[in-house]
């Protein structure tokens, strides 16, 4: 049980200074009980005995403010909550769509479930003919992880349509029953950020067509939902849509939008031209130096953020994900609007360049052939499944192993079952680096404790290690 303690007049002031400091958000004196419960946990955590030496550990320790931040703004929210908005997006926005990606912005994305919602509507209604992305952003670091395993349980599902349920979400199994995940197919549209929107925005987040910012700026003063807003605005297309929630008004908040139904409004101007993702200078120079990456269930969002922030003068990598039919090629056009690198689906007798990323096409095993110094080449095989799976992790290391040698750096990353494990042992024999994925950071601590458990492995990583070791 957690011992009780008070906050004092002085405390408060302290910790409230903080917060507004870090998040825009205003605490309230009515709040103060509320502030004290949700914050002494983290008194707990640190063995502290008061408020006062919980104010001086922020002080000191930036990273403590995140666990603040993360305790005082955990919030609740649902699939297809305030279901006019979504009807107003299927019947009203996206008939109208007239480019190749159309991109939405969950800017207050909570758990995830309302990002979710919209690329399950998207998707019914685009995907055969369009490509779509949906960013989703939190400034709770604890929330953005949930969205990001997409795992929720089963009373969660409750809101969602039935053809969404049986199309887009996986019931659990063992130890995930009494819960159930949300697909391949619309994790691959996702982009998770940590976003503080009461602070100068990354442009480089691209612009979108509709964003949603619902019952957020409720918890703010006038000054500072201008400033939301404002910096949200920012990043919609000109003639692009943003909805708020039921109980917000953007009146004498902002006049670059007009209210077009309660609700739900346009900014001002003609409706903007398809994105064009930013011009990339490529590398084709390839090295000896050649990465392999194999991942299963949770590896999306993992490899999501890797490319995310690689420099375009990378050595080659090599991917398999174990992924549904369709997945890829989605994958790689989500992926290639954000990223430095050049990523594609691989072909078969294709020359492996610097600066590129190649996924494994589905149903097809990948792996690596040596050409002369320097050079290799891709190939691409058919055959029966190895290790359970087709494209095979394994068959991926094991060329690796005979063809880079010790050039070869090997990633086996979170998922269930073995696939990877004897192939990452071949590339840890003919003198390659390896690495495994830690049980922290991953979804299912599955072929990556398999491979430390053979004492295989060079080093233990967190997901957000990855890139400093490539």
């Amino acid at each position: 049980m957690i011992k009780k303690i008070t906050l004092s007049d002085r405390e408060f002031l302290e910790l409230k200074a903080i917060i507004y400091k870090e998040s825009g958000i205003q605490t309230k004196d009515e709040q103060r009980e509320n502030l004290e419960y949700k914050l002494s946990s983290r008194l707990q955590e640190h063995n502290l005995s008061s408020f006062r030496e919980y104010h001086q550990l922020l002080l000191r320790n930036k990273s403590e403010i995140q666990a603040m931040i993360n305790a005082v703004t955990t919030n609740e929210t649902y699939f297809f909550r305030e279901m006019r908005h979504f009807k107003f997006l299927k019947n009203e926005i996206l008939p109208k769509v007239k480019y190749d990606t159309f991109r939405c912005w969950s800017a207050a994305g909570s758990n995830g479930a309302e990002a979710y919602s919209i690329a399950m509507l998207i998707d019914s209604t685009l995907s055969s003919y369009k490509n779509y992305e949906v960013l989703v952003s939190d400034i709770n670091d604890n929330v953005l992880n949930y969205a990001k395993r997409g795992v929720y349980p089963l009373k969660f599902a409750k809101k969602i349509p039935q053809e969404f349920l049986k199309a887009y979400c996986q019931k659990g199994q063992n130890k995930f029953e009494g819960s159930f995940r949300i697909g391949d197919k619309i994790r691959s549209s996702m982009i998770y950020r940590h976003i503080n929107l009461t602070a100068p925005i990354n442009p480089d987040i691209g612009v979108f067509d509709v964003i949603f910012l619902r019952n957020m700026i409720i918890y703010f003063e006038d000054k500072d939902k201008k400033l939301i807003v404002e910096n949200v605005i920012k990043q919609l297309k000109e003639g692009g849509y943003l909805f708020m929630g039921h109980s917000e008004s953007l009146n004498r908040i902002t006049d670059k939008v007009t209210q077009i139904s309660p609700s739900i409004y346009q900014k001002k101007a003609k409706i903007a031209s398809q994105y064009t993702p930013p011009k990339r200078s490529w590398l084709n120079k390839t090295t000896e130096k050649v990465i392999a990456i194999g991942s299963s269930m949770g590896g999306l969002s993992v490899i999501e953020d890797m490319i995310s922030s690689l420099p375009e003068n990378i050595p080659p990598i090599l991917i398999v994900q174990h992924m549904s039919r369709d997945i890829v090629p989605s994958l790689i056009s989500k992926l290639s609007a954000r990223a430095k690198v050049k990523i594609k689906e691989a072909k078969d007798d294709e020359s492996i360049e610097q600066g590129c990323i190649y996924f494994a096409p589905y149903n097809r095993h990948l792996s690596i052939k040596k050409i002369s110094k320097g050079m290799y080449k891709t190939i691409l095989k058919d055959g029966g499944k190895v290790s359970n799976h087709k494209p095979s992790i394994d068959v991926l290391f094991e060329s690796f192993a005979l063809e880079v040698r010790s050039h070869a750096q090997a990633f086996i990353l979170t998922g269930m079952g073995n696939d990877g494990v004897e192939g990452i042992k071949k590339v840890k024999a003919s003198g390659g680096k390896t690495y495994a994925q830690n049980e922290e950071s991953c979804e299912v601590f599955g072929m990556s404790k398999l491979a430390i458990q053979e004492g295989v492995i060079d080093k233990v990583i967190s997901s957000s290690e990855i890139t400093s070791y490539i």
